[in-house]
Parts: C-alpha cells; structure tokens; sequence
C-alpha cells in the first residue's frame, strides 16, 4: 500500500507501464482509488 498520493500514482503510473508492456492497456483516468478511510466510512454507512 502507498502512504501517500504522490506515491500511489506513482505506482499507478509505473503499473501502468508494466502493463502496456504485455500489450495490456489501462486506463488511468478510469481507474478508482478508494482509501481505507473511505471503505470504513461506506462500511458504517457515513
């Protein structure tokens, strides 16, 4: 997991790479990030 949002899309940019590599494609701008925080506060109905 990434601590903060500059390392997550970094990693998401770097995945997006690996990926394109295979002939895969990703689409970053579809792509949903949910925090923990997020889950939790869904979960309890927030």
């Amino acid at each position: 997991m990434c601590e903060t949002t500059d390392d997550l899309e970094k990693f998401i940019r770097s995945f997006e790479k690996i990926t394109q590599k295979f002939g895969l494609t990703m689409s970053v701008k579809k792509t949903c990030i949910m925090t923990l925080q997020q889950l939790k506060e869904d979960q309890h109905g927030k």
